[in-house]
């Protein structure tokens, strides 16, 4: 039903331009000061929404949880709610979460994918990451392998500038957009995206001019569809 539909997708027209800075929202879209204000029915959320009015849907798919489809000229964006409680360092989608995204990317086939959320999964890179990241990881990675779509899964948490891949998903890790984890060797920054059919060129700016990550850019390749 329309009512239905509604409640599942939350799509609104966003720019044409294949360069975007939405990444440089991945530790707002999923982080803790967001998800946490969407778990509690008075309080924070309430003060969360008095800012983004526009942000909170007359419905949501997962009861507590805010889920987007967003969709772009090249690609589709797909933002999870990754918050497994409030002050819990460990992520959790869920069944229901996981099912949603299963709709969802049946329903949008026609682009190449990219999954938000603020976890890291425990499938590539650094090991010693893995106590604090996505506790359902596997059903979350047997789900998005079955969609040719899904080129790439994009995350915070970690408060870092690397690039993994796992059964041939990117993993995109980006650094925190405030708060800096380890200064010796991380800051703050962002990530811009130019996208095209076939892969996508992600480079770092960071508030410190003088940083190494500055203006680094790496090229990735989506795998065939």
């Amino acid at each position: 039903s329309a009512s239905r539909r509604s409640a599942d997708t939350r799509t609104r027209p966003r720019t044409s331009c294949f360069r975007t800075s939405v990444f440089a929202f991945i530790d707002v879209i999923g982080a803790h000061a967001l998800t946490s204000m969407t778990q509690t029915a008075s309080g924070a959320s309430a003060v969360a929404y008095k800012v983004m009015k526009s942000e909170r849907p007359a419905e949501t798919p997962v009861v507590s949880k805010h889920l987007s489809v967003i969709p772009l000229a090249k690609v589709n964006l797909f933002l999870l709610d990754s918050l497994k409680g409030t002050n819990v360092a460990q992520g959790l989608l869920g069944n229901e979460q996981l099912a949603w995204l299963g709709r969802m990317l049946d329903r949008h086939p026609e682009k190449p994918a990219f999954i938000f959320a603020h976890h890291n999964p425990r499938l590539a890179g650094d090991e010693k990451y893995f106590d604090g990241g996505l506790e359902d990881s596997n059903p979350l990675w047997d789900l998005l392998e079955t969609r040719a779509q899904v080129k790439a899964y994009v995350h915070g948490h970690v408060h870092d500038r690397r690039f993994y891949r796992h059964r041939d998903i990117h993993i995109i890790d980006t650094p925190a957009t405030s708060f800096v984890l380890r200064n010796a060797e991380s800051t703050t920054g962002w990530t811009m995206a130019q996208l095209s059919d076939r892969g996508g060129e992600f480079t770092t700016l960071t508030h410190l001019k003088q940083h190494a990550w500055n203006g680094a850019v790496r090229k990735l390749m989506w795998r065939p569809a």
